[in-house]
């Protein structure tokens, strides 16, 4: 497989569907977690403290839109896989329309038989207003 398959990628897509405004994360992250942002704190240690910290960090944001490239360095070891995300979000900050791209790297574990994100990071590699 050179690919994460669908059950795999929807882990991820149901993390940027949050961040663009759902409120469903119901058994997408692994009961340990750690998940890396770009804003304060950077690092959290539990889902419910970052749902909070996100929606503070979206509050400005508008017209989130995301879209996914094909996934790069997949690998799956027991029960544990990894694939990062090329990502381009659009959308309004404070009114004034930007393009983000980045990416989400994600480390996924087998958990009560079905895979769980363990570890989500994000990082941006290009903001620009347009």
């Amino acid at each position: 497989m050179s690919q994460p398959d669908a059950q795999m990628l929807a882990l991820a897509t149901r993390i940027a569907q949050f961040i663009a405004g759902s409120d469903d994360l119901g058994g997408v992250f692994a009961r340990d977690v750690t998940i890396i942002e770009n804003f304060a704190p950077h690092i959290f240690r539990d889902v419910a403290t970052w749902r909070d910290a996100m929606r503070s960090h979206t509050r400005p944001l508008s017209d989130l839109a995301f879209a996914f490239a094909p996934a790069v360095d997949f690998s799956v070891h027991d029960d544990r896989a990894y694939f990062c995300v090329p990502v381009t979000w659009t959308g309004k900050l404070h009114g004034k329309p930007f393009r983000e791209l980045g990416g989400k790297s994600i480390v996924l574990r087998q958990e009560d038989g079905a895979w769980r994100v363990a570890a989500y990071a994000w990082a941006v590699v290009e903001m620009r207003f347009t």
